[in-house]
Formats: structure tokens, sequence, C-alpha cells
């Protein structure tokens, strides 16, 4: 005994004395017998649609199971035989999944053996030309997981790579700095300016190209040249008029 019948004996039925099992069984049918009206039994049974993975013969199965509970208080008749073989074959197509169930209009079976017989000829071909991509056999498992361990193989050499990145960059920025305190710029440290002689005045502090006395220089040179021109051109003009 197992699953909710042991539940059940444990919890109601264990500390009989008196218990035997004439009373055993009769209690447990009582317990669990199914206590559905026709109304909500059909309900069922009308409303039964294939699941999404569910294959076609698990859904004849539960089918039939279903349609035995409506009408299982029916007369043993021809009648009630023939209208429960229509009502289980119009469900049976009525709940087929969209892809199978196109087919299995079109071949308008005549009976529930023979539209089930030819839905499961459906399904394995679209399982052939499509097969169901969440079933991977052992081969395909084992690839995954290799697939799964070089990425993880892959994911710490990277890290490792950051790391050693972070390390060297800290070591670069470590010589730039010693390399700035052993060799300060000239912007840096402007007293040595003072060792800077220029060469036209010969006085320190900065270099030809900004020497204000090069400058005043050059203004005075370019005026001087000025006036020697025009002086050697006057007495040719004054010759000419004359």
């Amino acid at each position: 005994m197992e699953g909710p019948a042991r539940r059940f004996y444990e919890s109601s039925l264990k500390n009989n004395s008196e218990l035997t099992f004439g009373v055993l069984k009769q209690k447990m049918i009582a317990h669990f017998k199914d206590e559905q009206s026709f109304a909500a039994s059909f309900a069922s049974f009308s409303s039964a649609q294939q699941y999404e993975h569910e294959s076609i013969r698990d859904f004849s199965v539960r089918l039939q199971s279903l349609v035995n509970k409506s009408f299982s208080e029916e007369a043993e008749s021809e009648l009630s035989d023939s209208f429960r073989a229509k009502m289980l074959l119009s469900q049976f197509m009525s709940g087929l999944k969209q892809s199978i169930k196109a087919p299995v209009i079109v071949y308008d079976p005549s009976s529930f053996k023979e539209a089930v017989e030819f839905a499961i000829r459906v399904e394995k071909f679209q399982n052939l030309v499509c097969p169901n991509i969440n079933a991977i056999n052992s081969s395909q498992e084992s690839e995954l997981q290799k697939l799964k361990n070089q990425k993880s193989e892959c994911s710490s050499k990277m890290e490792l790579s950051v790391q050693q990145m972070a390390l060297l960059n800290e070591q670069l920025s470590k010589l730039q700095t010693t390399g700035e305190n052993r060799y300060p710029s000239r912007q840096a440290c402007p007293q040595n300016n003072r060792q800077i002689i220029c060469f036209h005045c010969r006085k320190p502090g900065h270099i030809k190209a900004n020497c204000w006395k090069r400058a005043r220089d050059m203004q005075n040179n370019a005026r001087q040249s000025n006036q020697q021109s025009q002086n050697v051109g006057r007495p040719a003009r004054e010759q000419t008029l004359n």
C-alpha cells in the first residue's frame, strides 16, 4: 500500500484494532469513490484537449477513460454503444492539436480506432520531419556537456586575463610615476629657465626666438634699410626731372 491509500490508512484506519480486510476494502472504496455527477464528468469529456507534449496514444486512452466515466450508467444497448462511439470519435478529432487535426479531418475516419491509428501515423511523420528539439539523446547530451565545460574554461581564462591586464596597468602606472619624478618636465620646473642662455643677447631665461632685444634690433635694421633706399633713389629722380 502506498500513495494516497497509505496516507489515508495511517491517518484514519491504522489505530482501528477491529479492522478486517473486508472493512478496509469498503472504507477504501467509499473514500476514493468518484462522486462526480454526469454533468461534471461529461463536461470534462467534452472539453478534453490534447496537451502540448501528450502523444496521440496517451490522449486516446485519457479520452476513453473520460467517456467511460460519463456514460458508465448508460444501458448496455446498441444505441448507447453507438452513441458513445460517435461522441468519442467526435471529441477525439476535436481535441487534437491543430497540426494533426487538419489531416485527420481530411482523412475522415469512420471509427475511433481508425482515427487513432491514422493520427499516430501523422504524428510519427511530423516527428521525422520536425523532430522535437527538447528530446536529447545521450550523445547530444555529452556534446552539450562538453560545450558547457569549454564555456566554463573560457570564462576562467578570460577572468585570469583580465586580472593580469589590471596588474600590468598598475605596474605601468607606477613606472610612469617613477619616470616623471626622475625626469621632471621643464614646465613643471620653471627654475630651469635660468639655465637657458639666449644666443642673441647672451642673457639667461629665454631663447633666441623669444628674445625682446632681437625683435627690437630687427625693427631698427628694417627702419635703417628703408631710409637708405630712400636716400639712394632721391638723386636719381632729381636728375630725371632736370
